[in-house]
């Protein structure tokens, strides 16, 4: 009896339905595994930046504060420092006899333009409120960063920092009475008023 062999050459359906389904796996997990790594990389970015801008931002508060409640110039002058509550407002206004609302700081910021829109916009809104401890002289704070770009509304970061104000009872150093007042029992807004009589 002879017995004859056929050569088997190619995939047979079974094996071709095989080979597609497996392809098909890899190549979602490897999508999703690029989508994956790529959302980790902005949020990881975003991260870092609104952290960034929210410790510029203090320093530059910090900064402008103690140069106008220390300065040489303070004698008989009144500066008023109004912090408006977080939902409504994201200016720091400094008002004083001779100028009025002019920002206490004013955070130099990049601006980027969205899809399908043609006017620029902030990347960060930078809100804050802060309370006042008279007992110790210091201001203590707190700084939201707002994403106005990628997640608008979305707060990405939350600063808490604080400083004492030197000199603040010393008063050969101002050459006048000091009254201090602050208007934010809440931490909602309200104003820290130095005046120098």
């Amino acid at each position: 009896m002879m017995m004859v062999y056929k050569s088997k050459r190619g995939f047979t359906l079974l094996e071709m339905m095989l080979s597609i389904a497996i392809i098909t796996i890899v190549s979602g997990c490897l999508v999703s595994l690029i989508v994956a790594i790529k959302d980790s990389y902005l949020s990881t970015y975003n991260s870092d930046d609104s952290a960034d801008y929210a410790m510029l931002f203090a320093e530059g508060f910090e900064n402008s504060f103690l140069a106008k409640a220390q300065g040489n110039d303070t004698t008989k002058k009144e500066w008023v420092w109004n912090v408006q509550k977080k939902k409504n407002s994201d200016n720091v206004e400094q008002d004083t006899l001779c100028c009025n609302n002019d920002p206490v700081f004013s955070l130099k910021q990049m601006s980027v333009t969205r899809k399908n829109e043609s006017t620029p916009r902030a990347k960060w809104l930078i809100k804050m409120v802060y309370g006042w401890d008279s007992s110790s002289n210091v201001v203590s704070y707190t700084i939201y960063v707002i994403d106005n770009y990628y997640n608008p509304g979305h707060i990405k970061c939350v600063y808490n920092g604080g400083f004492a104000i030197p000199h603040l009872n010393d008063k050969d150093f101002h050459k006048g009475d000091i009254t201090v007042t602050a208007a934010d029992a809440d931490h909602d807004g309200g104003a820290i008023k130095f005046k120098m009589s």
